[in-house]
């Protein structure tokens, strides 16, 4: 009940150490499109390099290639 009463004081601007009901709301849709938007930039770096390493006779291109990173990428060597 404590932290019901502190939440709508917060969202009626009477309290200043906790975020708002919008400012919550807005923080999840920020977290959201963050965690898409590095979805979409491609794999980890840290995770395609051992795979290259692990298979040198695949090759680095057929690799890239299949993974849909480009090999201008800093992932080439």
């Amino acid at each position: 009940m404590r932290a019901w009463i502190r939440q709508v004081e917060a969202d009626a601007g009477e309290r200043d150490d906790r975020l708002t009901t919008a400012a919550k709301a807005a923080n999840e849709v920020l977290r959201t499109a963050s965690a898409s938007f590095a979805a979409q930039l491609g794999p980890d770096p840290a995770q395609v390099t051992p795979l290259l390493d692990e298979h040198p006779h695949l090759g680095d291109e057929p690799v890239l290639r299949e993974l849909h990173v480009p090999s201008s990428t800093t992932y080439y060597r």
